[in-house]
């Protein structure tokens, strides 16, 4: 459910991201939809375009198209389709409070006439579910380097490979 009580014609799909998402670097996000099979043999490529629901200062409620794919319908039974959100996930991650979800419009055509399709509904077997996939965060940490070794020139002349010594280079000799 979206955090605003807001309508633009069609169903919006909500994906709250939790705090743990929000304080994670995101790999990617992938919008998961599953679409009926095709209605004939002769309409098979369905275009999806995945709208954000935004609202201007005003109060005023639009769409705005995040993503357009066009993708093969299989003809005896329907299936999971892929889309790619990264981008409006990170500007999600950014600020929380422009995420007010996605509107997902699917037709198929055949020649000028074209037919919406189904995309799934929100909660369902066959809803749509985004994916977020996050880098461990040991990856990103920088440990830094340090020496137990306590050494000076005074205490020890005799020793030849502290890392403290004042580096000197004979480019003679090299």
């Amino acid at each position: 459910k979206s955090p605003a009580n807001l309508n633009v014609g069609y169903p919006i799909f909500y994906f709250k991201l939790s705090e743990r998402i929000l304080n994670s670097e995101m790999v990617n996000a992938i919008l998961n939809i599953h679409l009926p099979a095709a209605p004939s043999s002769s309409m098979t490529n369905a275009e999806v375009q995945v709208f954000y629901v935004y609202q201007e200062k005003i109060g005023k409620t639009y769409m705005k198209i995040a993503k357009e794919n066009t993708v093969e319908l299989r003809t005896h039974t329907g299936g999971r389709v892929d889309i790619s959100l990264t981008s409006l996930t990170r500007v999600w991650m950014r600020r929380p409070t422009e995420n007010l979800g996605v509107v997902v419009r699917a037709h198929v055509r055949n020649g000028k006439s074209h037919q919406e399709i189904e995309v799934g509904k929100a909660g369902s077997l066959y809803g749509p579910y985004l994916q977020i996939s996050v880098s461990d965060g040991a990856l990103r940490t920088r440990v830094k380097r340090s020496t137990n070794r306590i050494c000076n020139e005074k205490d020890n002349k005799d020793e030849k490979s502290c890392c403290m010594w004042p580096l000197e280079i004979d480019f003679d000799e090299y």
